[in-house]
């Protein structure tokens, strides 16, 4: 959503801003490699988000967790 949304800003700017002659130029541009990263960076922090509660829930006896006192 965010790369379309670039994209249409880009022609909007391109579009009211240049002269008609002159070629259109790449306002918003993002490299692969911080693409790239924003999505490893979301998959470490979802992996650590779902991993601690889990790890920490098998730690605890069943029968403990299950007792309502």
């Amino acid at each position: 959503m965010g790369w379309g949304v670039t994209k249409l800003a880009n022609l909007i700017a391109n579009k009211s801003i240049l002269p008609a002659n002159e070629l259109p130029v790449n306002l918003f541009w993002f490299p692969a490699w911080l693409i790239a990263g924003a999505i490893a960076f979301s998959i470490l922090i979802s992996l650590i988000a779902g991993l601690y509660p889990a790890i920490r829930a098998a730690r605890i006896d069943p029968v403990k967790a299950l007792r309502h006192d």
